[in-house]
């Protein structure tokens, strides 16, 4: 293998940004919210049940901070979205393993926030929410439900659901 010569290889103008400049401006993460079976619990009398997982990971050299989380849907067609703000860290069940936020994250770093399986049914105005009386309405609202994060940057950031 042959190394080049140095009159081939051309240097950048010191005036341009590299490549791992512009990556470690970026803030690069991670975010999944999916169900799973988990005992959250030592104790064994305690059974098994199912939890949604919110999970946001810091994959970048920069540090984020991650403030709260939000879900967005549209009510009808043609309305603006609205946004909705669940505290999941309020029910006994799941409030000891639940990250508190804000949460500072640096590289690797995790948020793990858990909803039992039966938050949605347990809304105080499940109507307004996602469950319509109306089966068309009620598709529709679930068709355009997204959760959003909201970081220390300053715009949302859309939330990848498995």
């Amino acid at each position: 293998m042959r190394l080049p010569d140095s009159s081939t290889i051309v240097p950048l103008p010191p005036d341009t940004t590299s490549w791992l400049e512009i990556m470690r401006a970026l803030c690069l993460w991670l975010a999944h919210f999916s169900g799973y079976q988990c005992e959250l619990s030592t104790d064994p009398s305690v059974l098994k049940f199912f939890v949604y997982i919110l999970s946001c990971v810091n994959v970048g050299p920069r540090q984020v901070s991650i403030t709260n989380y939000h879900w967005r849907y549209r009510k009808y067609p043609f309305t603006k979205k609205l946004n909705f703000w669940t505290f999941p860290y309020l029910d006994n069940r799941v409030s000891h393993v639940c990250s508190k936020l804000p949460k500072q994250l640096s590289d690797g770093e995790q948020v793990l926030i858990f909803h039992p399986l039966d938050f949605f049914a347990e809304l105080e105005q499940r109507e307004e929410f996602l469950f319509a009386e109306n089966a068309l309405t009620a598709f529709y609202r679930i068709m355009t439900f997204n959760l959003y994060v909201d970081t220390s940057i300053g715009k949302p950031v859309k939330v990848k659901v498995s």
